[in-house]
């Protein structure tokens, strides 16, 4: 293939088949939106090697099989394809199927009394199992199904060693941090008023209003921003153009990262700071208290 055109020397695939995989449908995607692999890598900060890999259904070309779906994710909504159902597909083919076992139990004719220790390991066993599951219906009975699969995704990502130059952040999705957003952050911009005149640039949606928020974030293009302190995750969502959030002052610790720095107005008690950096886009770590940006 051809990393600069994204064209392969073989009949453009113009209808869909029975025979369809998922990477065919990619590729016939792209295709159709005339966009070469460097482009659509470009447009996702995601290595042409990985598209070109998910379009030749390479599997084993990812760090690990997280990068896959993540990746396979924010390519399909690129492309304006149904990402849920790629994924779901993707994930029976390559995660659910290469952990079944191949090798069957083979019948014996002469029945065999198991001992007692044998029985007892077995009951053991049986009661584990009940007790694990048990656990797990208890602990995620007020979260929903696809709430549980965006967590896993995310944790996976978190915590899997990669062997790659490609930052983290840049690896991961857009797609995938917005689904990582809890339900009551959304309810936030339904509700709040803010006065255009102290803050001019806010244009679209407000998140953490609070009247005494000394901090204010205010996107000026899209940008994905992480706020924790040291125990949790505060806010993690793709602010667009015109988007705010504003830090809660009751907080203490909080720290930011974000994948787009320059993209990022701030405001401290009302007053315009400017962008939080003018060259380096990625930043960690960064101090949220308003002395802070005083300096």
């Amino acid at each position: 293939m051809d990393m600069k055109t994204g064209n392969k020397n073989t009949t453009e695939i113009t209808e869909r088949t029975l025979f369809d995989t998922i990477g065919d449908e990619l590729r016939r995607a792209r295709l159709a939106k005339n966009i070469s692999i460097e482009k659509a890598g470009e447009a996702l900060n995601i290595r042409p090697m990985y598209i070109q890999a998910l379009e030749e259904n390479k599997t084993d070309a990812f760090p690990a099989p997280v990068y896959g779906i993540a990746f396979l994710r924010s390519y399909a909504s690129y492309l304006g394809l149904e990402s849920d159902v790629l994924v779901r597909q993707y994930k029976e083919k390559n995660i659910l199927l290469s952990s079944t076992p191949t090798d069957f139990p083979i019948h014996s004719e002469t029945p065999v009394i198991p001992g007692k220790k044998v029985l007892i390991g077995v009951g053991v066993v049986l009661l584990l199992s009940v007790i694990g599951i048990w656990l797990i219906v208890h602990f995620n009975k007020t979260v929903s199904e696809n709430e549980n699969a965006v967590a896993l995704d995310m944790e996976m990502i978190q915590t899997t060693p990669i062997e790659t130059d490609v930052p983290v952040e840049k690896m991961l999705p857009v797609e995938e941090q917005k689904e990582t957003l809890p339900e009551t952050q959304e309810k936030q911009s339904e509700s709040t008023v803010v006065s255009t005149d102290d803050y001019p640039d806010i244009t679209g949606d407000r998140f953490g209003f609070t009247e005494n928020a000394r901090v204010v974030l205010v996107a000026n293009e899209q940008v994905w921003i992480s706020v924790s302190n040291q125990t949790k995750i505060v806010f993690n969502r793709v602010l667009n153009k015109g988007d705010a959030y504003f830090v809660p002052s009751d907080e203490k610790n909080l720290r930011l990262k974000t994948g787009n720095a320059p993209a990022l107005s701030i405001y401290v008690d009302k007053m315009p700071k400017g962008t939080l950096s003018k060259t380096k886009k990625v930043m960690n770590n960064v101090n949220l208290e308003a002395d802070s940006f005083q300096k």
